[in-house]
């Protein structure tokens, strides 16, 4: 009886911590080969988003998250933050459902301040890729 207690004790915090670490985004994957940047428009301040639910890296200081199959930004994060690429989760502080350049990219251990947000022309860029496969 007192080890059934005491192994009940000791599983009860394993299994909260692993829940606790699985809050993450998931990662989007087969998207490396996409140059967002060039569908990127201007900066912005914030933006509304109900729900994030996939993110990409892009590089060492740049990720886009997905807010819908047509919603992305790329978020490009302080210098001091670096390595989005080799993560394996992220997530997002915010306000309600708004994205500032307040918030921060929680990227593992690392907290990154946001530096900019752009959004991604989401049509636009399937659109190209649709005419590139078209000409092969």
């Amino acid at each position: 009886m007192i080890k059934n207690l005491l192994l009940f004790f000791f599983l009860i915090p394993v299994c909260l911590t692993g829940c606790n670490t699985m809050k993450g985004i998931g990662r989007k994957n087969n998207e490396s080969q996409l140059r967002y940047q060039d569908y990127a428009g201007s900066p912005i301040q914030q933006f509304t988003v109900m729900r994030v639910t996939e993110w990409s890296p892009v590089s060492r200081d740049e990720l886009v998250i997905w807010g819908g199959i047509n919603e992305a930004w790329l978020l490009k994060v302080w210098d001091s933050c670096w390595n989005l690429e080799f993560v394996d989760s992220i997530a997002v502080t915010q306000t309600g459902h708004v994205i500032s350049r307040f918030d921060k990219v929680l990227a593992g251990e690392n907290q990154c301040p946001i530096s900019e947000i752009r959004p991604v022309d989401v049509k636009a860029m399937k659109a190209a890729r649709a005419a590139a496969k078209a000409k092969t």
